[in-house]
């Protein structure tokens, strides 16, 4: 990506890892679908590295020799563990809901997250955020990162164009769908990949959380 400065209308928030502290809780609901399946558990580490994917995505890298079957069995046991009536939403990264009350101020904020919907809207709904984001896309309605359709969607409907968007993550997946999409990116390293991992990407900045995007935004102006 180039770095010519831009004047951004658009911000594009990857959510688990970014806005929310979801790594243990994920990791924990993959666990307990995977035991379900009475299948060998991988490490915490490695299950970590797939948050970011589609749901489905991420079973079949943990499990590349499953069938289909079994990948849907998975999925399923994952949803239900999710959504789970005793299960609570992950706390968001400290003034995530500050940051994202002077940011709406001057850009629209929107979501894309490997996230079913069904598990985006739970969520949403749970951490009281839904207010914030008139746009949301995730993996099952289009396709999961690094593929750039569901920015190339959100895009579509504000009716605007790649080079006013700005794609913040914490994984690689988030960055490489955005350079597969032309757009520019924002790495946060408070989430699920590495520093290094991020930096391979070329993202624009490296931020320790959004807490610090309003600040590097206003530098870029």
């Amino acid at each position: 990506m180039n770095d010519e400065i831009k004047q951004y209308e658009v911000l594009i928030f990857d959510w688990d890892g970014t806005l929310m502290d979801s790594r243990a809780d994920i990791v924990g609901c993959l666990k307990k679908a995977i035991t379900a399946c009475d299948l060998e558990l991988p490490s915490d580490l490695r299950m970590a590295s797939m948050i970011g994917l589609g749901l489905k995505e991420a079973f079949v890298q943990l499990f590349p020799d499953e069938t289909s079957v079994s990948i849907d069995r998975l999925c399923d046991a994952y949803r239900t563990a999710f959504t789970h009536p005793e299960a609570k939403a992950s706390a968001l990264f400290p003034r995530v809901r500050e940051t994202l009350n002077a940011l709406k101020q001057n850009y629209i904020l929107t979501v894309a997250t490997g996230k079913s919907r069904r598990g985006l809207d739970h969520v949403l709904e749970l951490s009281r955020l839904g207010e914030y984001f008139p746009i949301t896309r995730t993996a099952d309605e289009t396709r999961s990162k690094p593929h750039p359709q569901m920015l190339h969607e959100i895009i579509t409907d504000l009716d605007t164009t790649a080079d006013k968007c700005l794609m913040i993550g914490d994984t690689d997946y988030d960055l490489n769908m955005a350079t597969n999409a032309r757009m520019d990116a924002v790495a946060v390293t408070c989430g699920m990949h590495e520093e290094l991992r991020l930096e391979q990407a070329n993202p624009l900045g490296m931020l320790t959380g959004v807490q610090m995007l309003p600040a590097w935004l206003a530098g870029r102006r």
